[in-house]
This record gives C-alpha cells, structure tokens and sequence, in this order.
C-alpha cells in the first residue's frame, strides 16, 4: 500500500495542470471475466517516458485519484497472459474514467 502512494504522489508531482480526473483500472481474466488479478505490475507512459508502476489488489483494481489532464499509455505484462498495451488513453475535463481490462491466456 506504502508504494502505490509513493507511487500516485510521484505521478501527480510529475505533471501539473489546472483540471485533474480520475482513473481507475479492473484487471480480470477467466471465464465471463470475473476472476480479478491481483499484484499485477501496470506500466504508466507519458511521452515515451515511463512515470509510473502501479500494482493491483486483491480485487484487481489500481488507479489515479487527481490525474492531471493529459494522454496516457498502460502497458500491462502478466506471465502465461498475453501483453496488453493501451495507447492514447485521454484524460481530461476532471472526469472518472473506469477501464476494465480484460486480459487473455497465451
């Protein structure tokens, strides 16, 4: 818990912008999607440049609270699941935006 606030407070201090939103993520897998998946290392990307490393939890979700505005790439590596990456997530107009990423076996 200690690291993903260190985390989140290195990505605020990063960027700062006058509006911020909120992000939040749902790792799942299995059958329909249910089953979360937790301790799941999430690269955040700004610019080709790597800002941030979030980890899930026990229910698969991991995010930002006061995200400045601004585009945004995830990369999440999970052994035996396919790689996911999402590009050009935007985020502005200090919004809530909830993902629910779906990940696949390999």
């Amino acid at each position: 818990m200690k690291t993903i606030i260190i985390l989140l407070v290195s990505l605020i201090s990063f960027v700062s912008y006058a509006q911020v939103s909120t992000l939040q993520l749902q790792l799942v897998e299995g059958i329909g999607y249910r089953k979360p998946l937790k301790e799941v290392n999430v690269k955040v990307i700004v610019n080709d440049t790597l800002v941030s490393h979030l980890i899930t939890d026990p229910k698969g979700v991991t995010g930002f609270i006061e995200v400045p505005d601004g585009e945004y790439t995830l990369a999440v590596k999970v052994e035996s699941y396919k790689d996911y990456l999402i590009k050009s997530i935007k985020v502005d107009g200090a919004r809530s935006k909830h993902l629910k990423i779906k990940m696949e076996k390999n």
